[in-house]
């Protein structure tokens, strides 16, 4: 497949456009169509092959000693208070469970000539909620603005069934800091990665707190 990552787009000092969030949303409205009763990981037929805990079940699961170390006690109980605060609005995610990427940043969408062409890098495919992957999209808020934020949802809208709450963006964000959260988690001692993550997650909190 002819192309080029939207991470090598942008590194090379292109900007992110109206039309490449366009295509984004519609091939994110088309992954999002199957629909599964549960979340879940799947098997090679895409079958759910085990369940998976609700989305709000898990800040308390991955916020361990490694984290608490990384991120520090005021982080940590800001983090909660956002998790209080949207608790609603979290308990409804995993109701309308979808085929999700799982991973789906920059590194694994192709664009050829500012469209999207392929998707790749599907090992943590599940069902799950499209906000996962809503969320991932628009991880470094650098590169977006609320123009190119609005035509994702207004294109998204018109192409999918799945519908998005008011303050989506806001829940995106908030679930995005889970798989943040999951990643300085671990016990490997990569300071420079992780303190480029808890920069992202210090600004999702200020954003949300």
């Amino acid at each position: 497949i002819e192309g080029k990552t939207i991470s090598q787009y942008v590194n090379e000092g292109n900007k992110i456009t109206k039309e490449i969030v366009e295509s984004v949303a519609e091939i994110l409205g088309r992954i999002h169509t199957m629909k599964f009763r549960k979340v879940g990981n799947l098997n090679e037929n895409l079958y759910i092959e085990n369940e998976l805990e609700p989305i709000i079940k898990l800040y308390d699961k991955y916020i361990n000693e490694n984290v608490r170390l990384r991120l520090g006690p005021e982080n940590i109980n800001k983090i909660k208070h956002i998790i209080a605060k949207y608790n609603s609005e979290l308990s409804l995610l995993d109701y309308d469970s979808r085929l999700i990427h799982g991973d789906f940043q920059g590194t694994n969408i192709i664009l050829n000539n500012k469209s999207v062409v392929a998707i790749i890098d599907w090992e943590f495919c599940r069902a799950g909620s499209p906000l996962i992957d809503i969320g991932q999209f628009f991880r470094y808020e650098e590169y977006f603005n609320n123009e190119l934020i609005n035509a994702f949802e207004n294109k998204y809208r018109k192409v999918s069934d799945y519908k998005l709450i008011d303050n989506w963006y806001d829940i995106c964000k908030i679930i995005d800091l889970l798989s943040l959260i999951q990643l300085i988690s671990r016990d490997e001692e990569m300071p420079n990665k992780y303190n480029q993550i808890k920069e992202i997650i210090k600004c999702s909190i200020d954003k949300l707190y």
